[in-house]
């Protein structure tokens, strides 16, 4: 493979990126971080157990609702960065004019990330029909930032 046909791939990476952050692959993108729950609490699953929901909740899964949803930085959009992403890829000549320094990412403390997290929370929970939210998303309380993870 040589430097041009690596670009091409690149290229088809970023494609295929801003098409599963597109509007037209929500339920695709939703189930697939339903998956990646499953599998990372060791629970099996197969890909027909999977349905699309209301708004809200996402994805049905068995007995459990799932409702999914990004925090992002301030600023910041879903798919802008794929975007630019994938044109710095269609309008490079070379592999080294895609080679750039990127900060490396800041860990956050805990009580740093539920702050973050808290307005999303209250939005997702004055907009939901029920407060008590199952398998792994937020159940309500009195403060946002008290809220516990409710794994039945």
């Amino acid at each position: 493979m040589d430097d041009s046909d690596y670009l091409r791939l690149l290229t088809i990476a970023a494609e295929q990126a801003n098409a599963f952050l597109s509007n037209a692959r929500k339920w695709e993108r939703e189930r697939w971080v339903c998956q990646r729950l499953l599998q990372g609490l060791n629970i099996p699953y197969r890909a027909d157990e999977f349905a699309p929901a209301g708004e809200p909740p996402d994805v049905l899964f068995r007995d459990a609702s799932f409702e999914v949803f990004f925090v992002l930085d301030e600023g910041r959009r879903l798919n802008d960065e794929w975007r630019d992403e994938l044109q710095r890829r269609r309008s490079a000549f070379s592999l080294s004019s895609l080679v750039r320094r990127e900060a490396k990412p800041r860990r956050i403390p805990a009580n740093e990330f539920l702050l973050r997290l808290a307005p999303t929370l209250r939005k997702k929970l004055t907009t939901t029909k029920s407060a008590a939210w199952t398998w792994g998303s937020w159940t309500s309380s009195p403060s946002p930032a008290s809220s516990a993870k409710c794994w039945t």
